[in-house]
């Protein structure tokens, strides 16, 4: 579901900016381009700040070996995601500027198709994220209720445990 819908994002958006580009043909000019590609950063900002939140789920409390081992991997998984994502935004960031400045590109109609398809694979990027948050958050909630179920499991058997030393007491012999 997640890829028709990047995919979606990646064929609409050229195709609305080069709509954009015959009803406005100063759409692709230079002071344009600089709003068009902070799309870009606002994409990586936001994927760093995953990577800077998922970090602190190193410290989770109460995980074994294996878990230990899976939690590495998956930070290391998103840590490549992050970094992907940056050199994807950065060069996407510099086309973008290229294309706005190269006057051929900005009055043929390949200069708003390439830039709406660089836009659209940034867009396409934001779209994936909140997925990756939540596949962060519900490793570490079922760490989190196994822990809490076993606090309470530990604090049920003392209280039956005291209960019976009081029983016993409490009988007379």
């Amino acid at each position: 579901m997640i890829f028709l819908l990047r995919l979606a994002i990646i064929i609409i958006a050229p195709t609305l900016m080069w709509l954009g580009w015959t009803a406005a043909p100063d759409l692709l000019s230079a002071g344009n381009m600089r709003f068009l590609g902070g799309i870009h950063i606002g994409v990586w900002g936001f994927a760093f700040h995953l990577m800077r939140k998922s970090a602190d789920l190193i410290n989770l409390p109460g995980l074994n070996s294996r878990e230990q081992e899976r939690l590495v991997r998956l930070l290391a998984e998103i840590r490549h995601r992050v970094w992907w994502i940056g050199g994807v935004a950065a060069a996407s960031i510099f086309a973008v500027w290229l294309v706005g400045i190269m006057p051929a590109m900005v009055n043929s109609s390949i200069g708003p198709i390439a830039i709406g398809l660089l836009i659209g694979i940034g867009v396409s990027y934001a779209v994936v994220i909140p997925g990756w948050f939540n596949e962060i958050y519900s490793f570490s909630e079922v760490v989190r209720l196994r822990e809490d179920r076993k606090r309470r499991t530990e604090v049920a058997l003392k209280q039956i445990s005291d209960g019976k030393k009081t029983a016993r007491e409490s009988a007379p012999a």
